[in-house]
């Protein structure tokens, strides 16, 4: 005697199991294979298991080799739990940075005959340019140049007043010279 066992909708088999990760939870009552296929990052036939390592998504067509530490992405989403290694950025890892920089896309600093830094430390590898420093060359001149600017512009002020005072004395005492010279010379005539 058979027994004939109507399973409610996301559910299949003889005792009624549900269906896997199916897209709309739809699965053949009596296999469990996914009859419209695979929610993002499960593969078929009965869509239990997540993507291979290494890929994500609809039907795990994507993949994502660009994690740190050789972690895997997301097999739903692509995201790389670890973060990009250096050179990458994007959540899933997938943007290449631009050219002139290192790690998560920080600039390079100053380099030596306009060389490139190195993609995972910042390193120049002849060194920096003139007047620049440090071992991303991001130390130089421009730091300090602010602060002489300050200070240049200080001490002109400073040169400036006296040079002003100095004259501005100079001619009160000649003033008052003449005046006296003049009174002298009064006195004399009387």
């Amino acid at each position: 005697m058979s027994l004939l066992v109507t399973c409610p909708s996301g559910q299949y088999g003889t005792r009624c199991e549900t269906c896997g990760h199916c897209e709309n939870r739809f699965c053949e009552k009596t296999t469990g294979v996914c009859l419209r296929g695979c929610a993002p990052g499960y593969r078929m036939p009965k869509c239990r298991e997540g993507c291979n390592a290494g890929t994500f998504g609809v039907k795990c067509q994507s993949t994502c080799f660009n994690c740190k530490r050789g972690s895997t992405c997301d097999h739903v989403t692509g995201r790389c739990p670890t973060g990009c290694i250096p050179g990458w950025r994007g959540d899933n890892c997938t943007l290449e940075c631009p050219n002139n920089t290192y790690g998560a896309c920080t600039p390079c600093g100053l380099c030596a005959e306009d060389d490139p830094c190195n993609i995972g430390t910042g390193h120049c590898p002849r060194g920096c340019k003139f007047g620049w420093t440090g071992p991303t060359c991001k130390t130089g001149w421009l730091i300090f140049g602010a602060a002489g600017a300050v200070i240049l512009v200080i001490v002109a002020v400073v040169i400036g007043g006296a040079v002003y005072n100095v004259r501005k004395l100079k001619r009160r005492y000649q003033n008052s010279y003449v005046e006296f010279a003049e009174r002298c010379n009064r006195l004399y005539e009387l």
